[in-house]
């Protein structure tokens, strides 16, 4: 969950990404998520030459423009109604873990927050539909380890919600639900940006920076703990749902996409102006969706043709993709109203999870959810 200071850091990363999303194994065009065949010239070990011709201009001003509405319908899923008060008592998850988890919340925070680890609390929802929090200080995580000033956010619960995983300094802390046992893996770099599951939950991979302007992203093995480095810059966005990892780059007046499957890439130029996809997109089965600022924006998978616009309100906190929900509707937070689903085809929104009050100005809350027990 990505709150305004995070996006505008990672957009500062995201200059200098080259490459995008990960999975198992081969690099032929066969292979592209998209189904689409790279531009003529292109390979999988070189892009392709810049056009002969200009691009026609891109028609985001014609597609259609949805708002969100008062009063939401509720999605139908297995998450909760609403967030908890962010002063809420529960048990103690260490005393009583679920097992699994379903969600986690972070109550707001702002970014001059300067308790360390003792100001850290994370509240837990288990599939026995029993609320539990977590006091990080309860961890003892070196205080060295605590990553300082600014948001500090509720982690990354694992595809099935049995492992949370959250950052530290020094690289991410493994909590078991089931056993309450946590582990310290230390990654290279001074600093954690954000991480994010690969949807077989099998491992996590990890963005690092160090010092000013130097990003690299890790990948750790669950059982192992042992870590690598990944070659590429993973995007905020994280992985498509077949595993494999899609980032744009710059290249010259064009824009590169390339995919990755483990070590293999194909690349090739997409007709989609660089500013819009510099983040990198959220990959669904028929869609690719932006964020943009206080807007989601709904791409076609094959002809790369925006389709539809999600404009938020001045008064809406920043939204960002989290991920699909089917094939036409993605998932999405907005600061002032919590989870929501948006159809690209239709242009309804639903709510999946309300926060009460929304965030106000330099507050924040974040949560994270189990994808495998949404529903």
């Amino acid at each position: 969950m990505w709150c305004p200071r995070h996006v505008i850091r990672m957009r500062c990363a995201r200059l200098v990404i080259v490459t995008a999303l990960l999975a198992g194994s081969g690099c032929s065009e066969a292979s592209d998520p998209d189904g689409a065949t790279p531009p003529s010239g292109a390979s999988s070990t070189s892009p392709a030459p810049r056009a002969s011709t200009p691009p026609p201009p891109w028609p985001i001003a014609q597609v259609r423009v949805d708002r969100i509405a008062d009063g939401l319908p509720r999605e139908d899923s297995s998450l909760p109604t609403a967030f908890p008060p962010d002063d809420s008592v529960f048990p103690d998850l260490l005393g009583d873990p679920p097992g699994r988890a379903r969600l986690t919340y972070h109550p707001r925070e702002s970014f001059d927050d300067r308790g360390g680890w003792g100001a850290e609390r994370v509240f837990f929802l288990g599939v026995d539909g029993l609320w539990r929090s977590l006091e990080m200080v309860d961890l003892r995580l070196p205080a060295s380890t605590h990553p300082g000033s600014d948001t500090y956010g509720a982690g990354e619960l694992s595809p099935d919600g049995s492992t949370w995983a959250a950052k530290t300094r020094a690289g991410i802390m493994l909590l078991d639900l089931a056993t309450a046992r946590s582990r310290e893996v230390r990654i290279p770099g001074d600093h954690t940006n954000y991480l994010a599951w690969r949807p077989d939950g099998r491992s996590i991979d990890v963005m690092r920076s160090r010092g000013a302007s130097s990003d690299r992203t890790w990948s750790v093995d669950l059982r192992s703990l042992d870590t690598s480095p990944a070659p590429y810059l993973l995007p905020i966005d994280g992985f498509a749902d077949d595993g494999s990892v899609v980032t744009f780059a710059k290249r010259g007046d064009d824009t590169l996409r390339t995919v990755h499957r483990g070590q293999s890439q194909v690349s090739g130029l997409v007709p989609v102006p660089y500013r819009r996809a510099r983040l990198g997109g959220a990959v669904g089965p028929s869609h690719v969706l932006f964020g943009l600022n206080r807007a989601l924006l709904a791409v076609d998978r094959r002809s790369w043709a925006p389709v539809a616009r999600l404009q938020l309100g001045r008064r809406d906190a920043v939204g960002w993709p989290r991920g699909w929900w089917d094939q036409d509707t993605v998932w999405f937070y907005d600061g002032g109203r919590g989870l929501l689903t948006w159809d690209v085809a239709t242009g309804r929104a639903r709510l999946l999870t309300r926060v009460s009050p929304g965030a106000r100005s330099a507050t924040y809350w974040s949560a994270s959810v189990a994808v495998d027990l949404m529903r």
